[in-house]
């Protein structure tokens, strides 16, 4: 007998979904991720394409991840935002869809219309996990 066991997986950061900061400011993205299952891998993108190592060593990018029993929180990092770190940041872990925010970095001062911090609704999916039951010698009898 085959069972599908499906856990509710949310995942959103949030400084999201628009942050716009100064050239030159350090940037802080927080993701966090909501699971009874345990997050297996989480993996940062810019634009589409995943931060590796050397690109974010490159790029002068921290990944900090503390993967917990029920939820995770990973921190991405950037110490002096230029103009060409603007565009969509995703967050992707294991068994959830991506959380994502579009950062803006502006050269000079921040018009005052614009805000920043507000929260992320992310993304709610469900995982689901096979199990297989094994009947017990008493049920077969």
């Amino acid at each position: 007998m085959l069972i599908q066991i499906c856990q509710v997986v949310e995942a959103n950061i949030s400084e999201g979904p628009v942050l716009y900061i100064k050239s030159g400011s350090p940037v802080n993205l927080t993701c966090y991720v909501k699971d009874q299952v345990g997050t297996v891998f989480l993996f940062w993108y810019h634009n589409g394409r995943v931060l590796d190592v050397d690109e974010k060593k490159h790029r002068g990018i921290d990944v900090f991840t503390d993967f917990g029993p029920k939820s995770t929180i990973s921190r991405l990092f950037i110490a002096k935002a230029k103009l060409s770190d603007s565009g969509n940041y995703s967050c992707q872990p294991s068994y959830a869809a991506p959380a994502n925010i579009t950062l803006q970095v502006l050269n000079g001062a921040k018009p005052a219309a614009m805000q920043h911090g507000r929260q992320n609704a992310g993304f709610t999916t469900a995982a689901c996990f096979p199990l297989v039951a094994l009947l017990s010698f008493a049920l077969l009898v």
